[in-house]
């Protein structure tokens, strides 16, 4: 394939992608048999997969604890404080990647 074959399947691709778009905005949105199929599939979908949302958030609940407590503590200034008052919610978000586990990291981070 040649540069000027490429780009045209690049165009006929984008053109493409704006006519269905187009046509979603301006004919299914409004279709209210698609709106009804649409949120059909949609809790299907939600009752199939409940549990493992659940589960989820579930494995995730200690993390987001920390990474909120330490968003607050961050908004206020008090890093160092939050640093020695939950040192294992502080190692789990250096574990994750959320916070660098360095002094001039830290203070740069706020």
């Amino acid at each position: 394939m040649n540069e000027e074959q490429i780009q045209k399947i690049l165009n006929d691709y984008k053109k493409k992608r704006e006519r269905e778009i187009q046509h979603y905005h301006n004919v299914k949105k409004h279709d209210p048999i698609f709106i009804e199929k649409n949120r059909l599939r949609a809790k299907q979908y939600y009752e199939k997969h409940n549990d493992k949302y659940k589960q989820k958030y579930l494995d995730n609940r200690d993390y987001q604890i920390a990474r909120s407590s330490f968003e607050y503590h961050k908004k206020k200034g008090s890093i160092h404080k939050y640093k020695n008052k939950y040192p294992e919610r502080f190692n789990l978000l250096v574990e994750k990647g959320y916070v660098v586990n360095d002094e001039t990291e830290i203070s740069n981070h706020c």
